[in-house]
């Protein structure tokens, strides 16, 4: 991009000049535009400014590294995703996943079976397939939209996010492919890196190996679970919660316990993260059966992990 590219009507690209456009945000003051992505789509074209500034924006860090927790800012939350309910948090939470493509699939079928009786390469052909490429992005507009504000829900009073490390290119393949592709799970963990480091909210990955089949309060081994096993019993301690809840809190307990081992060098066990978490988490202490917000399924026993 040359030097001032950019007016309030219009872009000067390379080769083609001064192009008339709509700004629909206005740019930073002390940016300085250094390239421009001309994007075609459904609904028009569409220009990505890759933008510069000369800042050092760091990441951000662990309540433990800023000396602690202090009015719950510190809260970690684990993050549980599936089929059935699109995200469980440790903290009970559970949101059910949004059939994106299946709620307008009718639609497009219909759509798709007014083509076959169109003759390749005259207008109406042309016309009903840009009107099938609207619906598409119509459908990734909005499951792109819903994955922000979920993003920005989950970060909405914690100070630490961690989440299972998955290859979902895997969940792609077989006979749940489909169901996958609608929610877009890669996307979404795409998109909620993005919103933790806008949000100053400490943000990893954990083992995602035997989540669902260790109790998050005593640590016992449960055994494997079957998909039709919606529910966690523990027969050591007797814990009993939902099953992707339970396993958003062994996320949770998994990311406490390596952030604890970062910090300093001097938390290196679950029990001394805990301890440094503050009063309110009854982590190390005998089994209360409650999730709230302020407070962690603790137990007794020990949180190492069998290797």
């Amino acid at each position: 991009m040359g030097k001032d590219p950019i007016r309030n009507d219009a872009l000067k690209l390379p080769k083609l000049g001064w192009v008339e456009w709509r700004l629909s945000r206005p740019i930073p003051e002390g940016f300085e535009v250094k390239q421009a992505r001309v994007v075609r789509k459904a609904s028009g074209y569409f220009v990505d400014l890759s933008l510069q500034l000369d800042v050092d924006v760091p990441s951000p860090l662990t309540p433990l590294s800023k000396g602690g927790m202090k009015g719950g800012i510190g809260h970690p939350r684990g993050l549980d995703l599936g089929f059935e309910k699109f995200v469980a948090t440790s903290d009970g939470e559970e949101i059910k996943r949004p059939r994106f493509l299946t709620t307008l699939q009718r639609k497009v079928e219909l759509l798709q079976r007014r083509l076959k009786n169109k003759e390749k390469g005259s207008n109406n052909r042309h016309k009903l397939n840009q009107k099938i490429a609207r619906l598409h992005q119509r459908i990734t507009d909005t499951r792109k939209d819903w994955h922000f504000k979920l993003a920005h829900h989950l970060c909405d009073g914690v100070g630490m996010i961690f989440v299972e490390d998955i290859n979902f290119v895997s969940w792609q393949r077989g006979m749940l492919s489909k169901h996958s592709a609608d929610a877009g799970f890669g996307q979404f963990f795409n998109i909620l890196e993005w919103v933790w480091l806008s949000r100053d909210v400490y943000f990893a990955k954990v083992n995602k190996d035997g989540t669902s089949q260790t109790c998050p309060n005593c640590g016992a081994h449960t055994g494997k679970k079957t998909l039709d096993v919606r529910v966690h019993h523990c027969h050591e301690c007797g814990y009993t919660t939902t099953r992707d809840v339970a396993a958003s809190q062994e996320i949770r307990n998994r990311g406490i316990t390596s952030v604890g081992q970062m910090v300093a060098g001097r938390l290196t066990s679950f029990e001394e993260t805990s301890q440094a978490l503050g009063p309110k988490n009854v982590c190390g202490l005998r089994a209360t059966g409650r999730i709230t917000r302020d407070a962690l399924v603790g137990g007794g026993r020990s949180r190492k992990l069998a290797s």
